[in-house]
Order: structure tokens, then sequence, then C-alpha cells
């Protein structure tokens, strides 16, 4: 069709970040599943309580459809991490092992230099030349 009525057919670039960092996310999925079971078990009305003595933090849950909610739920995973005791028994089972929070964590720094081009991408006046800069910065 865009060929027919002579415009070049141009796609998305939020959408492509989009689709590149869920293929990114792929090979974490058990650790990123690990951590979201973490957050389900933490917004249980008992978990919040003892949280809610520590801190106003609450879990953030992901959605499917947009890797900023997966990076939402990663950014308060560690900034609730230190509140989250290892000898609660309730929690034990549920919290990931310390080469998955390395992992985690290094994805995090990875995810902040993503965040910034998406935050790019979304500006008025981007231009095509722009948005495959910073698509290449990344």
């Amino acid at each position: 069709m865009a060929n027919l009525i002579g415009v070049p057919l141009v796609g998305c670039a939020s959408h492509r970040l989009n689709l590149a960092v869920r293929d990114y996310l792929a090979p974490l999925d058990s650790e990123l599943g690990e951590v979201q079971q973490l957050m389900r078990k933490l917004r249980t009305l008992k978990q919040v309580a003892k949280l809610r003595t520590k801190t106003e933090l609450l879990p953030v849950l992901p959605q499917d459809t947009r890797w900023s909610s997966t990076f939402a739920m990663l950014k308060r995973f560690c900034r609730l991490r230190e509140f989250v005791s290892a000898g609660d028994e309730d929690l034990a089972d549920f919290l990931p092992s310390r080469t998955a929070h390395r992992k985690l964590a290094s994805l995090l720094d990875s995810l902040c230099d993503v965040e910034s081009v998406s935050k790019r991408l979304q500006a008025d006046g981007l231009t095509l030349l722009d948005a495959r800069d910073r698509l290449y910065y990344i």
C-alpha cells in the first residue's frame, strides 16, 4: 500500500524499541519470573503490613505489553530488597538467589540507558534521523 501511494513505510521507533527490549529480556525470563512472584507475595495484606513498618514503598507488578513496567518492577525490587528479610519464612522461597540478584542488577543498569532513549523517542519534533541515532546508541 505504501508503494502505491508513494509514501515510505516507516514503523514506530518506540514499538521497535519495545520489541527489541522484549527480545533482550527473554534470556532472563526465569529471574524476572522470580521477582514477579516475590512482588505478588509482597502485595498480600500480611506482607504489605510488614513492609509499611519499614518503608512507604509498595511492590510493583509488570504488564505484559510494556517493557517499562518490567523496568519499574526491577527498580522497585532493588529498593525494597533491603527491607525484605531473608529470615522471613513466608518469603524465603520467593527471594532470588545471589547470582540472580547480580544478573538483575546488571539488567537494571542496562535498562536505565534504554529508558533514557525511550524518553527521547517520545519528544516532539523528533526526525527519522534522530530516531535512528537514538536507537543506534543502545
